[in-house]
């Protein structure tokens, strides 16, 4: 046989010899191995090594190269390099973790979700989270943090990250533009830490421009200032329950009101709400204010617009007089009592009794709609009209004898003086 005809029938197998061997490799690159190491485990579908509880001080690097890797409950305590560019997901809860050596994420231009709660970083800096241009959710659950400072996600290194967990971090300043760069993100939590104030995290800069969910509960917020929420013209939920808030202004809530839906007030210490305070959110469907202080609400600060709020009132110590009518005559709404009682706290006749329980003939002796300010108007206007109209007639009745005593002679003075009878 001819050479060039047996290389010419060899090539086409060698070809398919080789594509086999590709296809075998391939697919043995994509399947967890017979045995793992460090007793660690594989999931095959989907793809995924799970390394929790097996002791490790370092993150390995003869791991299969799985999307997904757990690597919690361990004994690292820092990150140094990470041997896997093509991770999606990445968990590294409870270790001991305190430094995060900058730029140790910059190949892993995949990431879309990075958890590192449960661990004892201190500091962020700007350049620790480098290189994670498709992170949309960061995790930091747990750390010491206590200062957020300015800059510390600039430089645009998460230009998708939309949610940034950070409770429970013993947070007690948050910096002005402690959240430049992060121009895409919609759910920020800051709940269970020490924040007095949310002025430099939230102020009206339009850094947080598309924020839709803010959890700030179980904090030390005392006051809220009408620029707390300026920026945030898209936010949809904001949680404030568990803090130490006293008042609500009229202006608190300026540039919420056209997408807020869900505002959450309870347990706090509210004594006083301004009429206005909600009043112009044409689309809130749920307001919290259960466990404060309150013992009035102003019918006109809840907006009763197409579909009325669920509005949760109870667990205050409410006076039940005549100002509150509006709130028994709304006992329909099913929210208004839902998983509490709402008791009157005063006068004494009604004390302890559930306000939507209490009988009719608490509120009999109120004026149905007309409020006691508009009774003492109509009243005033009704006596000024008749001192008026009195005052008209004896004018007309004192320029007509005027008139008839001047026919007659008699003196003017006599006329113009009251009458009067001789003794």
């Amino acid at each position: 046989m001819d050479k060039r005809s047996t290389s010419g029938a060899l090539l086409p197998r060698l070809v398919c010899c080789v594509w086999l061997l590709s296809a075998v490799s391939l697919t043995a690159a994509v399947h967890c191995p017979t045995t793992m190491p460090y007793n660690c485990t594989c999931r095959e579908e989907p793809f995924a090594v799970n390394c929790t509880n097996v002791a490790l001080k370092t993150i390995p690097t003869n791991l299969p190269h799985a999307p997904s890797m757990t690597i919690a409950n361990n004994k690292i305590t820092s990150l140094t390099t990470i041997a896997y560019d093509n991770l999606v997901n990445l968990i590294l809860t409870n270790n001991e973790i305190k430094l995060v050596q900058d730029n140790v994420f910059q190949h892993l231009k995949s990431l879309t979700k990075l958890i590192l709660s449960g661990n004892s970083i201190a500091l962020l800096r700007p350049d620790m989270f480098s290189g994670l241009t498709s992170l949309t959710t960061l995790v930091l659950h747990g750390n010491p943090l206590y200062h957020l400072q300015s800059g510390i996600f600039s430089g645009s290194h998460m230009p998708m990250l939309s949610t940034l967990k950070l409770s429970q971090c013993s947070i007690y300043e948050i910096s002005e533009n402690a959240f430049d760069g992060l121009t895409k993100l919609q759910d920020l939590d800051l709940s269970h830490n020490h924040i007095t104030s949310l002025t430099s995290a939230t102020g009206g800069k339009g850094l947080l421009s598309e924020l839709i969910s803010l959890d700030a509960s179980h904090n030390w917020i005392v006051d809220i200032g009408k620029d707390d929420f300026g920026g945030l013209s898209k936010l949809n939920t904001l949680v404030l329950s568990h803090n130490k808030i006293k008042t609500i202004s009229s202006t608190v809530f300026n540039g919420l009101h056209n997408n807020l839906t869900a505002l959450n007030l309870s347990y706090n210490r509210l004594t006083d709400i301004s009429p206005a305070a909600f009043k112009y959110m044409p689309v809130l469907s749920a307001l919290s204010l259960q466990f404060n202080f309150l013992t009035t609400l102003d019918v006109n600060s809840i907006p009763w617009h197409g579909d009325e709020p669920v509005v949760h009132v109870h667990d205050n110590p409410w006076r039940c007089d005549c100002d509150l009518k509006w709130l028994f005559e709304k006992k329909s709404i099913s929210a208004w009592n839902t998983n509490g009682t709402t008791k009157c706290a005063a006068p004494k006749n009604v004390e302890g009794e559930d306000l939507f329980q209490t009988e009719h003939s608490v509120f009999h002796h109120c004026y149905h709609s007309v409020s006691a300010a508009v009774v003492v108007t109509i009243v005033f206007f009704i006596l000024l009209s008749v001192a008026v109209v009195g005052f008209i007639v004896y004018r007309r009745y004192c320029h007509g004898r005027l008139r008839s005593m001047r026919a007659s002679g008699t003196d003017k003075e006599k006329v113009l003086s009251p009458p009067y009878r001789r003794v």
